[in-house]
């Protein structure tokens, strides 16, 4: 599952604090810039996360 694009990202972490199943990292990449990592695996569709993104709900 992708909660956004990553360009769109704001970085705020809302999503990994409200995943009740904790299947949301942050992930930090060479260039030092960090993005957020969803676990197929955990993650149980329940899409708290995108209901809580300001970025998608013009927060």
């Amino acid at each position: 599952m992708k909660i956004i694009e990553k360009a769109m990202c704001s970085g705020c972490r809302t999503c990994v604090y409200v995943c009740p199943v904790k299947a949301i990292s942050v992930e930090t990449y060479r260039d030092g810039f960090e993005h957020i990592v969803i676990d197929d695996k955990l993650c149980i569709q329940c899409e708290k996360c995108k209901s809580v993104c300001p970025m998608l709900n013009g927060n």
